[in-house]
């Protein structure tokens, strides 16, 4: 039920039923004035308590009024079970599919990162496998910098392998799931060779870093020692020496060039470095013999170039045998680079299976255990986020839609209600207008509109008004009537005394005449 301000508050938004409140007492107040003018004499108990009575009647008018309000206004307040059930089933399935698509998108940025992470890790392993090979390679040639990258990338090649198998938090990186662990671990037996061949390559590096210094020492002095040796010669042919001697002198040339070559086959690591290191440490003994050979026997002018060529043949011999002295580190090295490289490939291999195996799997424990075999993970998280985004907006617009179109129908039941009561109230008002001029003659139509109450209580004033004008015309006429008697009564009594009055004046005549006539005859 409505109480009174909210009650007023409607008929207030109506703007017609305000005059209906004080139509009573505008028509007894009028009524009193017809009583006031009949006259001022008359008792107004009466009028005192027919005026309580149209009170009263006009509280029972206004009591009935408002059910008519209360129903009109749950008309227009109240909405059908049916539609808040429909918002309320689209609002739920809503929070459903905004719940669903919000945890898919955390679920895939988190299984995004980790499974980027691990990519990333194991893409820097095709990397560095292929960087492993050729810095083993190019240490064992005598690159410093090549021992030095070789270093750096078996440490990494190691903190990797550790990450992907136990995590790394420290970078980001999570342990790889189920699915990736049999290649990972094929891949960390794969390493396992390579890392202790690249181990043997590193602890070598003292011997191959010395053989490479040698080398480029015979490559320097050769040249050196060519020319001392041709000097040699031209020497021994201008004092006309002995030709078997010449020819020896001459053959130090060859032997120079066959030591220079040997050296730079031996020192690349190839296939024929052990017949190329016998052959240059034959060929430098060879090369001594002969120079101690010719030392008897050629003049002096011809042993001071050999002395000269002597010396630069101990510089030479001494690089040689440097060489020799770590020929078996360096093919410890060497042999390890070439393990380097065979496993390499095999490495390589596992790890773009690796690769493409990451990149497939889902890296979420707490999500693949909930996905059907057979399911691909990464199918699955890229088409649930567009699914559901698509149904939270069907949803949304659906709901949108509800509110929209329940709001416009409240809108034309509002308006359709507003413009029945606007026809009802003004129906009412023309069938009442002459009331305000004192009608009481009149008789609103009675309907199931919301004034429908209204008019039958305005009939109900009206005719109480009507009885209660009807009754005080009877007492006005009743008073004028006992007025009228009041008069014929009092005229009656005047022409009576006028009439004694003159007998009286006759008696008083004769008793005056009598008097005389008596003093008259007393006298």
């Amino acid at each position: 039920m409505l109480d009174w301000s909210q009650r007023d508050d409607i008929i207030i938004r109506n703007q017609q039923t305000p005059w209906i409140g004080n139509m009573a007492k505008t028509t007894r107040l009028e009524a009193l004035k017809d009583v006031d003018s009949v006259g001022r004499d008359q008792p107004l108990d009466d009028l005192d308590r027919e005026d309580e009575t149209v009170t009263r009647n006009t509280g029972r008018a206004r009591e009935s009024v408002a059910p008519a309000i209360d129903a009109s206004a749950r008309e227009f307040s109240s909405g059908g079970q049916g539609g808040r059930f429909v918002v309320f089933f689209f609002v739920v399935l809503l929070l459903a599919s905004i719940g669903i698509l919000v945890t898919t998108l955390v679920l895939d940025a988190r299984r995004s990162a980790i499974q980027a992470s691990q990519v990333e890790m194991s893409s820097r392993l095709l990397m560095l496998s292929q960087r492993v090979s050729r810095q083993a390679r190019e240490a064992t040639l005598g690159s410093a910098e090549a021992f030095n990258g070789l270093e750096d990338s078996r440490a990494a090649i190691n903190a990797i392998v550790g990450a992907l198998d136990l995590g790394d938090p420290t970078i980001g990186v999570e342990p790889l799931a189920t699915g990736s662990r049999p290649l990972l671990q094929a891949l960390s037996e794969s390493w396992q060779p390579m890392r202790a061949n690249a181990d043997t390559i590193v602890s070598n590096r003292d011997a191959v870093l010395s053989v490479r210094r040698a080398r480029d020492q015979v490559n320097e002095l050769v040249p050196l020692l060519l020319a001392q040796s041709d000097e040699v010669v031209e020497t021994m042919v201008l004092e006309g020496a002995d030709p078997t001697l010449i020819n020896l002198a001459g053959r130090q040339r060859t032997l120079t060039q066959r030591i220079r070559a040997a050296v730079n086959e031996f020192a690349l690591g190839e296939a024929g470095a052990e017949v190329a290191a016998t052959q240059f440490g034959r060929d430098l003994r060879l090369y001594g013999r002969t120079i101690r050979l010719l030392e008897g026997r050629v003049s002096q002018p011809a042993r001071a170039k050999i002395d000269a060529l002597k010396a630069t043949y101990q510089e030479l011999s001494a690089s040689v045998e440097m060489i020799l002295a770590g020929v078996a580190e360096f093919f410890s090295a060497q042999l390890a680079a070439r393990g380097v490289g065979t496993e390499a490939d095999r490495f390589l291999e596992i790890t773009q299976q690796l690769v493409r195996s990451v990149s497939e799997e889902t890296p979420l424990p707490i999500v693949e255990q909930y996905i059907p075999d057979g399911v691909d993970a990464n199918t699955l998280f890229r088409w649930v986020p567009w699914v559901f985004g698509a149904l939270s907006a069907v949803l949304l617009l659906a709901l949108v839609r509800t509110f929209l179109g329940r709001a416009q129908s409240e809108a034309r039941v509002s308006s359709e209600a507003n413009r029945r009561t606007q026809e009802a109230v003004m129906n009412l008002l023309d069938e009442m207008s002459d009331l305000a001029d004192g009608d009481l003659t009149i008789q609103a139509e009675v309907t199931d509109q919301v004034t429908g109450a209204i008019a039958d209580s305005v009939n109900f004033a009206v005719e109480e008004m009507r009885n209660l004008v009807m009754r005080i015309k009877q007492a006005a006429e009743s008073v004028t009537s006992e007025t009228r008697g009041s008069r014929e009564t009092a005229e009656s009594l005047t022409v009576s005394a006028e009439q004694q009055l003159k007998a009286i004046n006759t008696a008083t005549g004769e008793i005056q005449l009598m008097a005389q006539s008596m003093a008259e005859l007393s006298a």
